[in-house]
């Protein structure tokens, strides 16, 4: 048995060293043929062999670029929580103790609010990046009004929009202003970043949560604290998906109902 596998084994080596042989006697007939520069590129012993270094290198190319998407993905949950979750606690209590301190309370109110306004710009602006990617039909010079007004389209009102919300000058803000949900339209709009972290059915039951909770404040600011409290202490991210849809914004003294343009 032995001696039949070494056979078989001489035979082998020797097929092999035949195939090379002819091969190489191909590559000599070809250059004989094909003698100028420009003749010898359509010799078909080189061909195949640049067509196998060609699809190694596409591989390797291929496998970069999934790596520089996943990079990409990962630099924008990490910009987004940096900007929109980490620093939202920490500018809460600096931003009140600034308010109690300082005479000029409502000119550092508004500063924060355009500073917030500019903030939410921005990562529409950010998320056309993965206009292609997602296939989404989102313009980079989409409008921060046009996510506004869409956020507080109803399922069933068919395109008709609520009137303002206000603050504390009415307290009968629950009964004039029912709860409208999150449009699909508006939720698909968000940056993908976003959309990821619930879906649409989740958001709008902690939506309806945080909007009763504010209501009952009678639309007064609440404390991102107080909020969590009651949607639970692992739903940050919920605020920061509600924020990014304009339904919310963050002021010095906490969370409020955001204000809707009326439309003409």
């Amino acid at each position: 048995m032995s001696k039949v596998v070494l056979q078989l084994d001489e035979q082998l080596t020797q097929i092999e060293q035949d195939l090379e042989l002819v091969t190489t006697r191909f590559r000599n007939e070809f250059d004989k043929i094909y003698k100028n520069t420009e003749a010898v590129s359509i010799n078909p012993i080189s061909i195949s062999a640049r067509i196998k270094k060609l699809h190694r290198e596409f591989l390797e190319l291929l496998i970069s670029f999934e790596h520089m998407i996943k990079d990409k993905h990962q630099l924008q949950e990490y910009i987004h929580k940096k900007l929109l979750g980490d620093t939202n606690n920490m500018l809460e209590r600096a931003l009140k103790k600034l308010g109690q301190s300082s005479h000029n309370w409502e000119t550092a109110n508004k500063n924060w609010e355009s500073w917030n306004q500019n903030l939410r710009k921005y990562f529409q602006l950010y998320a056309s990046a993965d206009a292609l990617e997602d296939n989404a039909d989102m313009n980079s010079n989409l409008e921060l009004e046009t996510m506004r007004a869409d956020a507080f389209i109803s399922v069933d009102n068919e395109g008709r929009k609520q009137e303002n919300l206000t603050t504390s000058q009415d307290r009968k803000i629950e009964n004039q202003y029912p709860f409208t949900p999150i449009a699909k339209s508006a939720f698909q709009r968000l940056p993908r970043n976003l959309r990821t972290k619930a879906s649409l059915e989740e958001l709008n039951l902690h939506y309806e949560k945080v909007w009763k909770i504010i209501v009952s404040k009678g639309g007064e600011p609440v404390p991102t604290t107080q909020i969590l409290k009651h949607i639970g202490e692992d739903k940050k991210d919920i605020l920061d998906v509600l924020r990014g849809l304009a339904v919310i914004s963050f002021t010095m003294e906490g969370w409020i109902l955001t204000k809707k343009k009326s439309g003409k």
